[in-house]
């Protein structure tokens, strides 16, 4: 349900999950995972913008991450 009207209001708080090492690493990729549903969302440039600035030794994060980017970017979304 979460994946047709994702909530705006979310967006912060799943970054701020990715971002806290202290997180288990299923959930902070599960929240990157996450934000590749808003994809229709009118400023998604700029959860592109904070996940092209996130660094991580956690290559598997990286990966879903990278996914993620490339969902908000695609032109067929």
């Amino acid at each position: 349900r979460f994946r047709n009207k994702p909530i705006t209001k979310a967006i912060d708080p799943l970054l701020n999950i990715i971002k806290n090492e202290s997180q288990e690493e299923e959930l902070r990729i599960a929240a990157a995972e996450t934000l590749g549903w808003y994809n229709l969302y009118y400023n998604k440039a700029d959860i592109i913008k904070e996940l092209n600035a996130f660094r991580t030794p956690n290559q598997k994060l990286m990966n879903e991450v990278a996914k993620t980017i490339n969902r908000l970017k695609s032109k067929n979304r």
